[in-house]
């Protein structure tokens, strides 16, 4: 099929609110039928812009992508063979394909988006499966025999493969920045047990270890969760930093099907009878009932502010919606059919529905009716109080040359940096604490800046931006490689997305901040035109970005923009 236009249908939906515990407003919605065709549509996700999905035609199955700002399908395959479960992150898109006629052993498939082009990432008479991508890397396990399974890892820029596995019978790999987790054990066995790999450090944890069994894992920045069936199903919590294990259903219950973002986890039970949504927040320790209905609620999906499931509250299965902040539950859509398998990210929900004879892709906008923040408001604010008027505010150099040791002169006495109490974590990053300290400005002629190359390990705060925990714009740096030729502490800063938490701790209070852009800039760009005006407490991070040995200079720089949302 040929790339088409589809068909919009764009309507209020009716927003019925089930439950609210908050005086805030839930968020409003815009429906779009994303395809109308007598294809099996089915299983989309999510990730940005685009959504992708597995078509079936019979026996025979496609992968078809959609981008949302320009209503766009293209189908990315076209053969006689199956194609199917992508994944999506960022410009990249795997699946599971049967195309290179060896048999009827599935391989692992690569799709860029910027290039449209599709790389075959193994190529063997072996059985490749359950493909999950982040960033750079993709893993997936591969099945030799029924008897046998073990997990790779593929680096996307050096197309190069590692087995990460050695006990022969490992399955089901999940990957999130730095880290994969999976499940490891033979079925025949006592149980199975999760199993942590670093890429940074190529080493691996055994996070489990007894006889019972250890499944469905999944994993966000320093938090992995799991089933553990030890009589009853219960989910389970493991802190990478801090290789602390908790239960967070001590239950007699069924608890099931686990997914976490951030500091939140969901997840169903039939705690009181029937199968529930329940959200637990990693940071207060509170587990609530967020369905709450005499229903059966099932596939619990989460992305930052979102979580989304599928409930026969009126009779079929429809699509529901619940508000983090605001706490408001939505039946974001009541079709005639049955509608399944939502996922989500910060702006929109995707699902399939069944309303005109076979499964169409669905896509709902989300529009926020009010702005969620602990921060208040004031024009009289603004984002820089720097001392000095005049001239431009040029932006500070926080890389060195990679595969080189930079000798640094010693630091003269005006460039001196001040030691503070506050420290910034970033659990994604695997950032836990780090010192921050203050850089004071340096002039030349009308050209501002701040000179950060002794900063080492640590971070840097711009001093005359706004100060860290007020109103403004408060600017961090730090180096993306440092002069002793090690990452930096921001060396992974573009992998941040919406709605990933930072947190400041400062005088016994932590404040949590949540991403809201991430990007870059050119090097050139005056540092005022990052300013923020709105009166809101902004946390603004900076590194260097895309080295170019010719020149010995970062061509840009990466910029992450992150808003106050609670302070405890």
């Amino acid at each position: 099929m040929s790339q088409r236009t589809t068909k919009r249908i764009l309507f209020v939906l009716l927003v019925i609110l089930l439950t609210i515990t908050s005086t805030a407003f839930a968020a409003d919605f815009t429906l779009t039928q994303i395809t109308t065709n007598a294809t099996n549509d089915q299983m989309p996700l999510i990730d940005g812009d685009y959504i992708t999905w597995e078509g079936s035609h019979g026996s025979d199955s496609e992968i078809y992508l959609y981008q949302i700002s320009t209503a766009t399908t293209s189908q990315l395959t076209n053969n006689t063979a199956i194609d199917n479960h992508p994944e999506i992150n960022g410009d990249y898109i795997v699946w599971e394909g049967y195309a290179d006629g060896t048999g009827w052993e599935p391989d692992i498939y690569l799709y860029q988006i910027s290039t449209n082009t599709i790389t075959q990432v193994t190529v063997n008479t072996l059985n490749d499966y359950a493909p999950k991508i982040y960033g750079d890397y993709i893993v997936w396990h591969q099945q030799p025999s029924f008897f046998e399974s073990n997990v790779f890892l593929y680096q996307i820029s050096t197309a190069t493969t590692i087995q990460l596995s050695t006990s022969g019978f490992a399955f089901l790999p999940v990957i999130d920045h730095n880290y994969v987790v999976w499940v490891d054990g033979s079925f025949f066995s006592s149980g199975q047990n999760i199993m942590l790999y670093n890429i940074n450090t190529a080493t691996t944890t055994q996070i489990t270890n007894d006889t019972l069994t250890d499944i469905t894992p999944d994993i966000s920045g320093d938090n992995i969760v799991w089933i553990k069936e030890d009589g009853n199903n219960q989910i389970y919590h493991y802190q990478i930093s801090t290789a602390t294990t908790t239960n967070l259903t001590p239950n007699l219950a069924d608890n099931q099907d686990p997914e976490i973002d951030g500091q939140n986890v969901v997840w169903i039970s039939n705690l009181d009878g029937d199968y529930d949504i329940y959200h637990h927040n990693l940071s207060t320790n509170q587990t609530q009932n967020i369905s709450n209905n005499t229903a059966q609620n099932y596939d619990p999906r989460i992305n930052g502010d979102n979580i989304v499931w599928e409930s026969d509250i009126n009779g079929n299965l429809d699509i529901y919606h619940y508000q983090i902040t605001t706490a408001a539950l939505t039946q974001v859509a009541s079709l005639s059919g049955t509608d399944q398998y939502p996922a989500t990210n910060s702006n929109y929900i995707t699902w399939f529905g069944d309303t005109d004879g076979d499964n169409e892709i669905y896509l709902v906008t989300i529009t926020p009716s009010s702005t969620s923040t602990s921060s208040t408001p004031s024009s009289s604010t603004t984002s820089f109080t720097l001392p000095q008027t005049g001239g431009t505010y040029t932006l500070p150099n926080s890389g060195f040359a990679p595969n080189h040791i930079t000798t640094l002169p010693h630091q003269p006495t005006n460039l001196a940096y001040t030691s503070s109490n506050l420290t910034l974590s970033i659990p994604n990053l695997n950032l836990i604490a780090r010192p921050i300290l203050g850089i004071p400005q340096t002039q030349m002629q009308d050209q501002l800046s701040w000179d950060v190359s002794w900063l080492g390990a640590n971070i840097g705060y711009l001093s005359g931006t706004a100060y860290p925990t007020t109103a403004g714009n408060t600017i961090l740096t730090a180096h993306v490689w440092d002069a002793s030729n090690l990452p930096g502490p921001f060396i992974n800063l573009k992998t941040l997305t919406y709605d990933d938490h930072l947190t400041l701790q400062a005088n016994g209070l932590t404040y949590t901040y949540a991403v809201r852009e991430n990007t870059t800039i050119p090097t050139t760009t005056d540092l005022t035109t990052l300013s923020k005006t709105d009166g809101y407490d902004w946390l603004t991070l900076l590194t260097c970005e895309n080295f170019n040995p010719i020149t010995n200079t970062y061509t840009a720089r990466r910029i992450i923009q992150a808003i106050l949302i609670a302070v405890k």
